[in-house]
């Protein structure tokens, strides 16, 4: 009764429900309301909690991705100023191949090379499958700074595996 007042009250549009409402037993009124609390507490879940929490899950993965990389860097900034020291940068072993060097430094990398053809003196092209992305970047990187090999042309694929690809490029040596 006290509900039916109120409704009233509120709109004029709502005294239909209010009136059905009071004609419910105190019974049937009492399960209708415990619906609707239920009903409320799973739209207040759905639509704020549970996105908060998957918000902080997501949140809390990137953060140890980062502290993973961190110490990952931190793990080889030495072997990185060795390397810086060495002087190699831009100077191609002497007396070796580009594809020479290509086939060494891809190993070193632990990369599979599917395929390499030399055209000419100066030019390899090179085919990587099932390769992860980010290895063939610091691969190609290094050969840039450690003998000057430079990329005349790059394709890469992706695969159904996050990070995957198959990568065909064309290396050169400059003259």
């Amino acid at each position: 009764m006290i509900f039916a007042g109120a409704v009233r009250a509120v709109s004029p549009r709502l005294a239909p429900l209010a009136a059905r409402w009071a004609l419910l037993p105190l019974r049937d009124r009492r399960a209708l309301a415990g619906l609707g609390a239920f009903f409320l507490a799973i739209l207040v879940w759905l639509a704020l909690i549970a996105p908060i929490l998957h918000y902080a899950d997501r949140e809390r993965a990137r953060m140890i991705s980062a502290q993973e990389d961190l110490a990952w860097m931190q793990a080889n900034a030495a072997a990185a100023r060795q390397a810086a020291k060495a002087g190699s940068a831009g100077h191609p072993a002497a007396g070796q191949s580009l594809l020479a060097i290509v086939n060494a430094s891809a190993l070193a990398a632990g990369l599979k090379l599917q395929r390499f053809e030399p055209e000419g003196e100066r030019r390899v092209r090179v085919t990587l499958e099932n390769a992860v992305f980010t290895d063939v970047m610091g691969w190609i990187v290094d050969l840039e700074q450690r003998n000057g090999v430079t990329v005349e042309s790059f394709s890469a694929d992706g695969q159904p595996q996050p990070g995957i690809v198959n990568i065909r490029l064309t290396l050169g040596m400059p003259s």
